[in-house]
């Protein structure tokens, strides 16, 4: 009976063990790997839509002293970097895919971004509201 017992609380131990060994690697994980995922990826969507208020109110801005100001706040803020150590920080396939689509679009709306501020920089009102709205709105929401 005492030998049973013994072998009851040896493998209950052992499953205990095994258990908490598990719990600290996911917890080591989530605070080497997730959440400094997630502070990158977190300040790079905040200065992206910090731009796009900003691009927003160029455009509707009347004043050209202005409509420069915000364009160059929107050059000067770019969140490249945190983008570059968001990647760091994937390492699942899916994510990898995942990451690199959102690359790829990026790049796009980069480019339209800066077609658009070009045409709100020449004074072209009524052509650059028109290529936010059918160019860069679509490529923004993507």
């Amino acid at each position: 009976m005492c030998s049973l017992a013994t072998a009851v609380f040896i493998l209950v131990a052992l499953a205990s063990s095994l258990a908490s060994r598990a719990v600290q690697r996911e917890a080591s994980n989530i605070a080497l790997d997730t959440l400094p995922g997630l502070v990158n990826a977190g300040g790079a969507i905040s200065i992206m839509q910090e731009n796009w208020l900003r691009l927003n109110l160029a455009l509707s801005s009347a004043s050209p002293s202005e409509r420069a100001a915000l364009m160059q706040e929107i050059r000067a803020s770019s969140n490249q970097g945190l983008w570059q150590d968001y990647g760091q920080s994937v390492y699942d396939p899916q994510d990898e895919k995942n990451y690199s689509q959102l690359l790829a679009a990026r790049s796009s709306f980069v480019r339209l971004r800066e077609q658009s501020l070009s045409l709100t920089d020449t004074q072209s009102a009524s052509e650059a509201k028109t290529f936010f709205e059918h160019k860069l709105a679509p490529a923004y929401a993507d």
